[in-house]
């Protein structure tokens, strides 16, 4: 075999056999390599991508500039930019601070509910392939000491588990060439770490002069469900919210399902969950309607995109595919599976209708009635663990972090009653701040939702105003949880609600 080899290289007679076997451990080296890109094969994308993915500063396109120019205009759509979260801009959030009175107040306690950052779309869409992306974390994402230091920190907290990692089948972060469908993106690590430290130094500073000087590693108790995409998403917003040594030491709890606390253990069991649950969550995820295949007219964005295709997918997908060429600043690429197929006409015009198409499409599935019922029966479990520690807060640890999945806290919204009118993006945070009054012996509560404050949409709050500086009575939410939350389905108990 050896000198068949080398005789296709006609060499054979002319140099050493030693040199000649160099030469065939390198070929079998080389056809390895094209085995393994060939398991990823259906990533192989257009000429047309934009190189120099995420530091791209001067954009260059392969077929003119007026195209690189449209491609700029795309990346300042302001629902574009929302969705990105580009991490050239300073993050925005009202988290940590009290417009009127807060000499009144003092912060108590905090729980963060957290989705994923960007991740790969589940499914190749017929109009638009997915991008090739690298997997791997690279310290090139950004210039900021916390992106810069976070693959040497992983390697810290690893080796500080010492078997004690709950989550030790999981690896902490990628080191995958190519992301695959559900990978976390490095873009979406990088989104997790920015609002980790948003927070982190919003609470640092809104802290009461007592536990100030405490750290906030002593003061953290995160827990994540056991699913590799949520671990991983629990650690780069931990290792954003953390000191490095001390996210270093830090662990993550395994959650027991919907984050429900270990007194609901032996009650778990929902049958109605698990016949129905499936319905919501395709439908939060592919854009279909909860009771058929079948979704949302789009031969208006077909005709926009020029494309007919498109019209085989719903806007959610197909917003999920071009978020993830347009986050990571890179050109949609051509369906050329097929001889003189044309690229997607992406315009302004079509964003518009394909953001406004499926901001509608979330809008009507949250008000539909079995959205509502597979929303408290998810967030139930959750809601009790968080009752439980807000009213025994000398108990309980000041800061919570909880990594779960991204229709999670449209459940939470929706059974706080919370209307959800857009498409949340990537890395959403839903924040329950709970304070006490400095003179009086009464606690209060808020809701915040991507930073923007939503207390007055929860259940009765709206009837306080601003009598507590836009809080509202933890009374009211504990009322809702021993009295009104399971009214709907006429049970007492959880496990009632859920045959």
């Amino acid at each position: 075999m050896f000198k068949i080899l080398c005789q296709n290289y006609k060499i054979w007679l002319l140099i050493s056999p030693w040199f000649c076997i160099f030469n065939v451990f390198l070929i079998l080296y080389n056809l390895n390599e094209s085995s393994n890109a060939g398991e990823h094969l259906h990533h192989i994308r257009s000429k047309r991508s934009l190189l120099n993915a995420l530091q791209a500063t001067d954009l260059k396109w392969s077929e003119g500039q007026e195209e690189a120019e449209l491609f700029k205009k795309l990346l300042k759509h302001p629902k574009v930019s929302e969705m990105c979260a580009d991490f050239q801009q300073p993050i925005q959030g009202e988290e940590g601070h009290l417009e009127n009175n807060f000499n009144q107040f003092h912060l108590v306690q905090v729980h963060m509910f957290i989705s994923p950052g960007q991740t790969v779309p589940a499914k190749e869409i017929l109009a638009l392939r997915l991008p090739s992306l690298s997997c791997k974390f690279s310290r090139q994402l950004s210039n900021h000491s916390k992106v810069r230091n976070f693959q040497e920190t992983i390697h810290m907290f690893q080796n500080l588990q010492q078997g004690h990692n709950a989550f030790k089948v999981f690896p902490p972060n990628h080191k995958k060439r190519v992301c695959t469908q559900n990978d976390l993106t490095p873009f979406g690590t990088l989104q997790l770490i920015r609002n980790g430290e948003f927070l982190g130094n919003v609470y640092t500073k809104s802290l009461s002069s007592s536990i100030r000087n405490v750290s906030l590693g002593s003061m953290v108790n995160i827990q994540s469900i056991p699913e590799q995409l949520h671990y991983q998403s629990s650690l780069a917003f931990s290792h954003g919210f953390l000191e490095r040594e001390e996210f270093a030491r830090s662990t993550v709890e395994k959650s027991l399902p919907n984050f429900a606390p270990y007194s609901m253990n032996a009650n778990l069991n929902c049958p109605k969950l698990d016949r129905y649950s499936f319905l919501v969550e395709d439908a939060i995820n592919s854009g279909r309607y909860m009771y058929k295949r079948a979704h949302p007219s789009t031969q208006e964005l077909a005709k926009l995109f020029r494309s007919q295709p498109v019209a085989k997918s719903s806007a959610l997908e197909l917003l999920g595919t071009l978020l993830l060429y347009f986050c990571n600043k890179l050109s949609p690429a051509c369906f050329d599976a097929k001889p003189g197929a044309k690229c997607l006409d992406v315009t302004t015009e079509g964003l518009n209708t394909a953001f406004k198409m499926a901001d509608s499409y979330i809008q009507s599935i949250s008000l539909d009635p079995m959205f509502k019922d597979i929303s408290i029966l998810s967030t139930f479990p959750a809601l009790k663990q968080a009752m439980e520690k807000m009213t025994n807060i000398d108990k309980s640890a000041f800061f919570h972090i909880y990594s779960g999945k991204y229709s999670f806290l449209l459940y939470l919204l929706r059974t706080l009653d919370v209307r959800v009118d857009n498409v949340p993006p990537a890395a959403s945070r839903l924040v329950l701040e709970v304070y006490s009054h400095k003179s009086e012996n009464a606690t209060f509560f808020r809701l915040l939702f991507n930073g923007k404050d939503v207390t007055a949409n929860v259940l009765s709050c709206s009837t306080f105003g601003n009598q507590f500086s836009g809080l509202c009575p933890l009374s009211v939410l504990e009322d809702y949880m021993n009295h009104g939350i399971l009214t709907k389905f006429n049970s007492k108990t959880y496990e009632q609600a859920c045959r």
